[in-house]
């Protein structure tokens, strides 16, 4: 559905006028998330009444976990996706405009004739997430994750009238093409040393260096000692690329400097969707994978040490922060070691409790980015000419914060209560966890 849509999408961009079809792309976009996701929740019987459906050879894997996780980004992608759809569909400096509607355009930085490819470029980065979070095999996952990478690259710049934008569009493209490498590195080990890149054959092998109780079926593969050693290391590399991807310590210093220069609108989805596929993805290699090294080192264990590095960084590190989306890219960093802590424990109620965390956690980050940007369009006019790039990202500090109660008290009780659910604070959602 989504790549059917996706060219329909691109031939009618290339056979009719560009102006005045922003907000009819959005719409569209809109309406094939939301179709999208009622095929996911009428194909959910399909795969929930066995251990899931095998499709293309054994690529993917659909199973009600995955169908579940795509129904859920298809509906979030599409509410992120309304924050540009509900604008007026003309130049920004067409003299019908009210001060008001120009002024409300500007705020969230949307001129309707520039950003025609905003819900073209989200579709292709749904459509990658989607690919990811069904892949069973090393070859699947890395050309999903690369078709979900590029599209955030290019939706990271689009703003190209934003200095500031551009260059952390740049230092996300290049520290994701480093990730993208240790991740095909990790893939190239592993291949060259058993031959396999299905997760299948990655659990088999795991188990019988493991126990040693079952049938030697791979003899001449497995005639060198080692291979279990390459195969660890091979999954330890996979994972320190993975852990690049998802800004967990110690590979998370690229991601307060790149939220932070992003335009808002732009912030609010890098930093919820791409996270999920990813996550969701290492959970089943993951569950595959438990292979040991002659040191009894599980590979599972750079999770551990990288979860405990996220929960210190990201905790200390928020604590000094005067600006509004490094503190979120901070916390973002400790809830990815909350996150991590059920992959590593691996049991059903870890299990249950990581994805139960993982829905929560990027609701509540949604809807702070959403009330940022509410609160950025009132602030709109008396930021203009204090701060740098105001016009993309008009609530810019804390400091901003301060006495809008006395404005708008409905929204302040809103932020309050967003961010209290991610501090875990009861009755709220975040305390569930």
């Amino acid at each position: 559905m989504l790549l059917s849509s996706l060219l329909l999408l691109l031939l009618a961009n290339a056979v009719c006028l560009r102006r005045d079809k922003s907000i009819l792309y959005n719409r569209v976009a809109f309406m094939i998330l939301l179709y999208s996701s009622i095929i996911g929740y009428d194909s959910w019987d399909i795969v929930n009444s066995d251990r899931g459906l095998s499709v293309y050879g054994g690529l993917f894997q659909c199973t009600s976990i995955t169908q579940s996780l795509e129904i859920f980004i298809y509906l979030l992608g599409g509410i992120i996706l309304q924050l540009t759809g509900s604008y007026a569909p003309f130049p920004l400096q067409s003299s019908t405009r009210s001060p008001s509607v120009k002024s409300y355009i500007a705020a969230l930085g949307l001129e309707p004739n520039s950003q025609i490819e905003y819900p073209l470029i989200i579709l292709f980065i749904l459509l990658g997430s989607t690919l990811l979070i069904s892949s069973s095999d090393l070859v699947s996952m890395f050309l999903a994750i690369e078709l979900q990478s590029y599209g955030i690259y290019i939706l990271s710049t689009i703003y190209r009238n934003s200095e500031l934008s551009t260059s952390a569009g740049l230092t996300y493209f290049l520290l994701g093409g480093l990730s993208s490498c240790l991740i095909l590195l990790g893939s190239s080990i592993l291949y060259i040393n058993t031959g396999i890149t299905n997760l299948d054959g990655i659990y088999i092998l795991s188990n019988y260096f493991e126990t040693k109780d079952i049938e030697n079926i791979f003899t001449n593969l497995l005639s060198n000692n080692k291979t279990g050693e390459y195969l660890n290391i091979a999954l330890i590399i996979l994972s320190i690329g993975y852990l690049f991807k998802v800004a967990s310590a110690p590979f998370h210093f690229w991601s307060p400097d790149v939220y932070d220069a992003l335009p808002t609108i732009v912030t609010t989805f890098v930093a919820i969707i791409p996270k999920i596929s990813i996550l969701i993805f290492l959970l089943n290699l993951s569950h595959e994978s438990t292979v040991l090294l002659a040191s009894n080192f599980y590979w599972v264990d750079i999770l551990l040490i990288s979860l405990c590095l996220s929960l210190i960084i990201g905790t200390v590190g928020g604590l000094v922060q005067i600006r509004i989306k490094r503190l979120l890219a901070y916390s973002a960093i400790s809830h990815v070691g909350f996150v991590l802590l059920g992959l590593v424990i691996n049991k059903i109620g870890s299990l249950q409790a990581f994805m139960f965390y993982l829905i929560q956690y990027s609701l509540s980050n949604a809807n702070i980015f959403f009330i940022i940007l509410v609160i950025g369009y009132y602030l709109k006019e008396s930021v203009k000419l204090l701060y740098k790039e105001s016009e993309h990202s008009p609530l810019q500090f804390t400091n901003q914060l301060k006495g809008y109660y006395n404005i708008n008290p409905l929204m302040s009780l809103s932020l309050a209560i967003s961010i209290f659910s991610l501090a875990g604070i009861p009755p709220l959602i975040g305390f569930f966890c």
